[in-house]
Order: C-alpha cells, then sequence, then structure tokens
C-alpha cells in the first residue's frame, strides 16, 4: 500500500489547473496508477486541500485571489469549487481501478484548526467545528461519485492542547506573547495541556461521522512528541501507547482505525541500533 499526495495544487500551480495542460497531467497519473495496479500496489491517493498559511505558496486560496477562510467556510468560493471539481473528475477517472484502496481528503488539517498556524490573520482563521463541517462537505462530494470505497480525513493526531484551545475564544491568537511570538499552540501559556481524556474526546468528535479513525504519529521524543498526548515514563522512543488508545477508542466507534504516517520523534537511529525496528516492532 502507498499513501501519496495527489492534490491540483502544491507549492507551485499543478498542471491540472491549467486546461491547456490538464491532459499531460492526466497521462502522468494514468501511468501511475495503471503501473500500481499492474504491479499490485494498492494506492491511496490524498486530494489535499493545501495549507491555511496564507505566508506560503501551498495556501491554495492564493491562486484565486480568496481567503483559506473563504475555502474552508463557503462551499460556493471559487478554490472550493475548482478542488470540488478536480476530486470529483480524479475519483471518476479512477474509481474502477484495482489500484486504488481508498480515498484521502488531505494532509492533517486539524493542525490548523483554531488559529494553530503561524499565521493568525482572520482570513486563515477557522474554528474546529468549521474544519470537520468542510470535512464532511468534501466527503459528500467524493461519495457522491464512488459510493463503495471508504473515505479517510487524513487528520493528524490532536494537538497537545487541542481541546482546551478549542474551548478557548480565538484559539490560538491567545497564544502570541512576547516569549511566544508565533503563537505555538504547544507552548500556549495559562492554558493546560489535554488530559488523555481530553484527548481522546477530540478523536471521538473528529471522526463521529466518518468511515474510520485514522492518526499520524511520531513517537513521543522530542520534537514530534511534543506536539501531542504522550504519556509519562516509559521509551519515549519506542512507545505506541497512544496509539493503542486510539485503537480501544476506534473500536468503541466501531470503526477500523488506520495510521497513514509513522515515524521516529528524533533522528536518534542511527546512533542508537535496534531502535528502529523495536519501534517498527511496536507498530
Amino acid at each position: 500500500v502507498a499513501r501519496a499526495f495527489a492534490a491540483p495544487w502544491s507549492y507551485t500551480n499543478w498542471s491540472w489547473l491549467n486546461p491547456d495542460t490538464r491532459a499531460v497531467y492526466w497521462a502522468a497519473t494514468d501511468t501511475i496508477v495503471n503501473e500500481a495496479g499492474r504491479v499490485g500496489l494498492q494506492l491511496i491517493p490524498s486530494l489535499g486541500y493545501g495549507c491555511a498559511d496564507s505566508t506560503i505558496p501551498c495556501n491554495p486560496a492564493l491562486i484565486f485571489n480568496e481567503t483559506y477562510r473563504d475555502f474552508i467556510t463557503n462551499s460556493s468560493s471559487r478554490t472550493r469549487t475548482a478542488l470540488r471539481a478536480y476530486a470529483q473528475e480524479f475519483v471518476a477517472r479512477y474509481r474502477d481501478s484495482p489500484a486504488i484502496l481508498m480515498w484521502e481528503l488531505g494532509n492533517e488539517l486539524n493542525l490548523a484548526w483554531d488559529a494553530c498556524t503561524y499565521d493568525k490573520a482572520p482570513g486563515s482563521y477557522f474554528t474546529t467545528a468549521e474544519g470537520l463541517a468542510f470535512l464532511r462537505s468534501y466527503a459528500a462530494d467524493i461519495r457522491a461519485v464512488d459510493s463503495r470505497r471508504p473515505i479517510n480525513y487524513g487528520l493528524g493526531s490532536p494537538r497537545l492542547k487541542a481541546y482546551h484551545i478549542m474551548e478557548t475564544p480565538g484559539g490560538g491568537r491567545a497564544c502570541v506573547t512576547p516569549q511566544n511570538p508565533h503563537g505555538d499552540c504547544e507552548l500556549c501559556p495559562g492554558i493546560p495541556a489535554d488530559t488523555l481524556a481530553d484527548s481522546l474526546a477530540m478523536v471521538e468528535l473528529y471522526y463521529r461521522d466518518a468511515d474510520m479513525v485514522s492518526s499520524h504519529f511520531y513517537g513521543c521524543a522530542p520534537p514530534f512528541g511534543n506536539y501531542s498526548w504522550c504519556p509519562q515514563g516509559g521509551d519515549v522512543n519506542t512507545t505506541t501507547v497512544p496509539l493503542q488508545h486510539f485503537k480501544e477508542t476506534a473500536d468503541a466507534m466501531s470503526k477500523p482505525f488506520y495510521v497513514g504516517e509513522y515515524g521516529p520523534s528524533a533522528l536518534v537511529w542511527g546512533t542508537a541500533p535496534g531502535m528502529g525496528p523495536a519501534y517498527i516492532s511496536g507498530i
């Protein structure tokens, strides 16, 4: 199985957006999908929504002179209209291919909810509720073309303070201080870290209407271990305790559990032989 980004945009305007080069885009994508089918590889195309930060070229709304908030909250925005057209064309083209395992809606949209990007501008702000409404709407767009395959939201693990930031007026805007000038939500003063119960409540909220529960997990050692709930004690380099709790929550929701990304928290495996196999074994 291979998960791969398959968005109509990234850091550059991809050829699908230009009608004059769209045929080139589909020819290249046909080659990939057909070869995957030939060798028995199943694909998870991530039909992505770019990034919310208006200072980074991967924000698709910039192409259409809109804001990311327009894109997420306005189903008639030019950005949303383009994404819908692309996704439905992509799904219709490949829905009969044995190479497609399932569809993914993009990559880690939850990390931008409640002003938790470094861009705190009003045009980049949208709430957890608005982000989930977008995902439900986008899933419906895809399901209208392919009602058979499951759809994965592609979210990361809930942020370290996701529940409390969601409950804070203005979300991550409240995190901007002289000591935290970027407003990093994990370093937000005065807002406590989520408990395990809080984090699992967010998992339930995220995936209540989804086909499956999913997670991206990079262990519990710094730096990535500072971004989501982790247990105290134990081997932070190899623990899979958070995933075990997510799996139990998925079981309680009668949904499959899919780990879309996993890896080490820090680049220490080269100096600690055996850590990598231990981590993979734990997964």
